[in-house]
């Protein structure tokens, strides 16, 4: 008997058992983001170089970052979907061939990064009107994180992996020492070795690396080397190759969406000015700590919903999407309760500026409306990666990144950053509707219904 279908009165409970120690490990992950301003606002700067470009300057190199590297979220997403329907049909060699099948992929696709990534930042810049300061300060920052993209990539494989078995107490282990890891060396390279923007930059590349071999170590001790002793044939085994290739494009063209639409944003802000760019850099951190608490409960519907349809259990499947919509949608409104509260003492933490945070607390509201949405996008997307589904989510992500650029276009000419903001709300709300107009087809094509 499978391990989804062993559950009885499966419940409240199942949710919580995977989303509470992922919002754990989600909690650090924005914490780093928040830690890279934060000290940048309070560093040592060069001379010449003002509070406001610094800040910019590493919310656009990470950015860049984003850009790229959230299109390669598809080693997370793509082999959690796989690993939790391999786990639900009870297909242990597959779920050992799994992780060393994605570690490979990840290592060539993170040495091409690296060798591209010069390239990727003059082509960024090329339709940027970033200042001077912002563009020579990002690309540094870029130049030296994107070096340890073979890690990075191993590591949203191992985390992904873990995910999919459900094991998200091993998964916050694995989050914390990548995190906490980061901010350490952050404080240590910024605030002490005065090392500024390039700082924030190599206390990433580190944390990276440390948190893949002690990730390593960590399963091999849990599972043992007998474990993954694999025949090559079964980690090339081209028809399983093929069907990951084919999921994980259809993930990567919506990862590269839903990035784009970031992109858009931060450049645009940009345009704006080294205020705005700052002050919209530091919602853009707020929405990141909401989205990493909502991702708890998207990440509870994409392993059972996973698991669900490798046991073919369509009562779990229904009651694992109700459950987590309706988790989603609380925690959504506590995050904007608390948002309203003490949103203006997280601002004025992350910025001594007053221009910047001036303007940070006339459209903190924005972030406030946007948690309360973002729930169902987030919810559905955990359903459509259970499921495999990547040609749904590319699809419904190019419809709702049309969306948002005519929105903008329209928005922005009215109403100027309260229009981006407002184009931003609309993208989120089109995310969730049109994922929940293709629920009938998935439930037709995963239990022959």
């Amino acid at each position: 008997m499978t391990q989804i279908a062993s559950f009885e009165n499966f419940g409240h409970k199942h949710i919580l058992t995977i989303a509470i120690p992922v919002i754990l490990s989600n909690i650090t992950t924005p914490l780093v983001g928040l830690a890279d301003i934060a000290t940048i606002g309070h560093a040592t700067l060069p001379d010449g170089v003002n509070s406001a470009a610094a800040t910019g300057a590493v919310a656009f190199g990470s950015m860049l970052f984003s850009l790229v590297f959230g299109s390669f979220i598809f080693f997370k997403m793509g082999t959690s979907g796989f690993v939790a329907q391999a786990k639900g049909a009870g297909n242990v060699p597959e779920i050992a061939a799994l992780l060393l099948r994605s570690l490979l992929v990840a290592i060539i696709i993170g040495l091409l990064v690296i060798l591209l990534r010069q390239p990727v930042i003059d082509l960024i810049f090329l339709v940027s009107n970033a200042s001077a300061d912002v563009q020579v300060l990002s690309s540094d920052y870029y130049n030296i994180r994107a070096l340890a993209a073979p890690f990075t990539l191993m590591n949203f494989v191992i985390l992904g992996w873990l995910m999919g078995q459900g094991r998200a107490k091993l998964g916050l282990v694995v989050q914390l020492i990548l995190n906490f890891s980061n901010i350490a060396l952050n404080l240590l390279f910024v605030l002490e070795l005065n090392m500024a923007v390039e700082g924030v930059a190599w206390a990433s590349f580190a944390a990276e690396i440390i948190a893949f071999i002690i990730s390593i170590a960590i399963i091999i001790k849990l599972y043992g080397n007998h474990y993954f002793s694999r025949p090559l044939a079964d980690i090339l085994n081209r028809s399983q190759l093929l069907r990951m290739f084919n999921v994980n494009r259809d993930i990567l063209i919506r990862s590269i969406a839903l990035t784009l639409t970031f992109t858009w944003f931060t450049m645009q802000s940009a345009n704006m000015g080294d205020v705005t760019l700052a002050s919209n850099a530091i919602l853009l951190q707020i929405v990141a700590v909401f989205a990493y608490f909502l991702d708890g409960f998207a990440t509870s519907a994409e392993v059972f919903i996973g698991q669900s349809i490798g046991a073919k259990n369509s009562k779990i499947f229904n009651r694992a999407l109700n459950l987590s919509l309706i988790w989603a949608f609380a925690m959504g409104l506590i995050l904007a309760a608390l948002g309203w509260f003490f949103g203006s003492m997280i601002i004025d933490f992350m910025s001594q500026d007053l221009a910047i945070r001036s303007q940070a607390k006339a459209y903190l509201f924005w972030p406030l409306i946007i948690v309360m949405v973002g729930p169902w996008c987030y919810t559905m997307d955990g359903v459509f990666i259970g499921a495999t589904r990547g040609a749904d989510m590319r699809n419904m992500m190019l419809i709702s990144f049309v969306t948002y650029l005519a929105s903008w276009y329209i928005l922005v000419f009215f109403w100027g950053n309260h229009g981006q903001w407002m184009a931003f709300l609309v993208m989120y709300f089109v995310r969730g509707f049109s994922l929940q107009t293709r629920m009938p087809n998935l439930r037709r094509h995963v239990f022959n219904t």
